[in-house]
């Protein structure tokens, strides 16, 4: 996803509607809320999604990846410490393995 142009949420081809979500995830990432940028550009359609530069999709996606297992390790100790079940740790962990490749 190589920007094409000095500013990535200008692209000419696209639209106004477009331009501006592109504007949404930009201003996301300026804000400090990059799983918020990778909610709202996964969204996208492909040919604008396109106009997002890589290393910023790739800093997107690892934010929110580390987002979601550190979610999913809170849910596991709740659940952990409500029923000692170890069928719920080994729940957790297979969730994690599944996230991280």
């Amino acid at each position: 996803m190589e920007a094409k142009h000095a500013d990535w949420t200008e692209a000419a081809h696209l639209t106004e509607q477009d331009r501006e979500d592109l504007r949404m995830v930009r201003d996301y990432i300026k804000q400090g809320k990059p799983e918020s940028a990778h909610s709202t550009a996964s969204r996208l359609d492909t040919i604008v999604r396109d106009e997002i530069p890589s290393a910023i999709w790739t800093q997107t996606e690892e934010a929110t990846t580390k987002y979601t297992a550190k979610a999913i390790r809170e849910v596991g100790k709740k659940l952990a410490e409500m029923d000692q079940n170890p069928q719920i740790n080994q729940m957790v962990s297979d969730l994690l393995r599944l996230l991280h490749g």
